[in-house]
This record gives C-alpha cells, structure tokens and sequence, in this order.
C-alpha cells in the first residue's frame, strides 16, 4: 500500500467516531488494495481491521467509558454524530458531553419536580 503513514492517519482520526469510525480507513485501503490485484493482501487487511483493530478499539472504548462514567455507548455515538456537524472537530467532545448534561438535567429535573407519590406529598406536609 502507498503512503501507509497516510492511512495510518486516517484510521487514527476515524477511530474517534465509535463502532464505525475504523472503517473509514480500513474499507478504502481493502477496495484499493482489491482493484490492484492484491486479493490476498486486501482481504488480509479487512479480517485484521475487523476482527483485530475494530473488536479492540470498540472493548477498550466500553471498558474505559464504563470505568470513568458509566456513559452508555449509545450516548457517545449519538453524541459523536451530533457534535460533528454543529461544532466540527471539538464535536467529538462536546457532542457526548452536551447529551450527558441534558439527560443529568432530566434527571434532576423529574427527581425535583416529578409526579410526586403519596408518600413524598406526606412528608412535605411534616
């Protein structure tokens, strides 16, 4: 493959949108390294990107989150595919971020304000 410091690059930076984000590199490198004639080489480096590069970035991306802040996935990639678009580059932070806040902002508002039991009515009358 020409220029593998290129696409080196352009996996890293893919990388960064969860579960579909290596594929950006990976499916054109596989396409060019196919219409070259290099059947073997391009189906050798789909496997690898999949199972290998893929199934470890999308572990260690649920570990890690799970870890720090117990963001669900779905979180992150909506987050990642909204925050682009609206902040660019720095969407890939804010994006999530702004989603986390929003649904910490639900959930304190409901505990605040919520459809209050017959229990709770009891002890505010106390």
């Amino acid at each position: 493959m020409d220029n593998p410091l290129f696409w080196f690059v352009i996996v890293t930076i893919g990388s960064m949108i969860p579960f579909i984000g290596t594929f950006v590199g990976i499916l054109p490198v596989f396409i060019l390294s196919m219409a070259g004639g290099n059947d073997f080489q391009a189906w050798g480096i789909l496997l690898y990107g999949i199972l290998v590069v893929g199934m470890t970035d999308n572990l260690i991306r649920l570990v890690v989150l799970k870890q720090i802040d117990s963001t669900h996935p779905l979180i992150t990639l909506i987050g990642v595919l909204i925050g682009i678009p609206i902040f660019g580059f720095v969407g890939l932070i804010f994006g999530p971020l702004i989603i986390s806040l929003f649904l910490v902002i639900v959930k304190i508002y409901k505990q605040e304000y919520g459809i209050q039991t017959s229990s709770k009515k009891a002890k505010q009358k106390l």
